[in-house]
């Protein structure tokens, strides 16, 4: 499974709901402090109308077993849009990193796509490539994960 030596600060993690709603909670670590009960905090992400991911303001510290999946190429940013505006705003293909709003009263919004469900067309770019991760086996190895960016690059892959 999941350790705490796993989670840094910035890394996105999906977290266990308890079953309580029909998808997992997705954030992004804040803060770790390994002598704590619950030793990671996590900024909650929420899905907008559109199927992307903002910031939804809150965050909570969460105990590393309910970590379900963490890595730094969940999410990608997408665009940041001003609060109350339809959207359209200048792509930054950045990480989503500092351009939120923050103390200082910034009405700009960080914008995600999940890249396993890439709605921003992003991951097509690069649909002939092969994106390679670690995924936890359970035994405490890490063990090798292949993913593709669409359906049709993993069949070319495999033919």
């Amino acid at each position: 499974g999941i350790s705490i030596d796993d989670c840094r600060v910035g890394t996105w993690v999906e977290v266990h709901n308890g079953g309580a709603e029909r998808e997992n909670w997705r954030g992004r670590v804040t803060k770790v402090d390994p002598a704590s009960d619950r030793p990671v905090v996590v900024r909650w992400l929420k899905r907008t109308r559109d199927g992307f991911f903002a910031f939804r303001g809150g965050s909570h510290a969460v105990e590393v077993e309910t970590l379900v999946e963490l890595g730094d190429g969940m999410f990608h940013g997408v665009k940041a849009t001003r609060k109350g505006s339809s959207g359209g705003g200048a792509p930054h293909g950045g990480n989503g990193r500092g351009n939120g709003a923050g103390p200082g009263g910034g009405t700009e919004r960080e914008v995600f796509c999940m890249a396993r469900e890439c709605r921003c067309g992003r991951e097509e770019e690069s649909a002939d490539e092969e994106d390679e991760g670690t995924a936890p086996t359970g035994t405490g190895k890490r063990r090798r994960i292949h993913r593709y960016a669409s359906l049709e690059a993993s069949q070319r892959r495999k033919r």
